[in-house]
């Protein structure tokens, strides 16, 4: 007798509820970026300058860091230096077993002066449009506001 091992696709399709456990993953997610978030702060105060301002706390796992750096280059030097970096892990309260480099990268956020392009005439119209067949009040001034940013 042959036991069908092929796994199971278990993610939820559209239009098909979700439990709230679910959910909670997304929430899990955030308070884990949240804490990396927090760590490479703390780390960039503490590190000392051979570790470059560019090197990035990706992730924290299981007693596995993994660390970005922005070449090939400075990847070598961290590698070098995975041991003191593993140490001040370890002094922040974190358990740290394996540091693990890897380069990539890093993603730069667009500055929030940069020029957007204007609102036409007709997005404005169309957005008075929904306002105007929206029930709640939050959302229709919402509506509204965005609608008179067009030009």
């Amino acid at each position: 007798m042959r036991t069908d091992h092929r796994r199971q696709n278990t993610s939820p399709r559209l239009g098909t509820t979700v439990s709230v456990g679910d959910c909670l993953r997304g929430t899990e997610v955030t308070a884990h970026g949240m804490r990396i978030a927090d760590l490479n702060r703390r780390l960039r105060q503490l590190r000392p300058e051979a570790f470059g301002d560019e090197v990035e706390l990706a992730d924290l796992r299981n007693g596995n860091a993994v660390v970005l750096a922005p070449s090939s280059a400075w990847a070598a030097r961290l590698r070098q230096h995975q041991r003191q970096l593993r140490d001040l892990l370890l002094a922040m309260g974190e358990q740290v077993d394996v540091v693990t480099v890897k380069v990539a990268q890093p993603q730069r956020v667009p500055h929030a002066t940069a020029h957007r392009k204007p609102l036409s005439a007709a997005t404005a119209t169309h957005l008075r449009e929904v306002a105007a067949s929206l029930e709640d009040p939050d959302l229709k001034a919402g509506f509204l506001r965005l609608a008179s940013l067009a030009e």
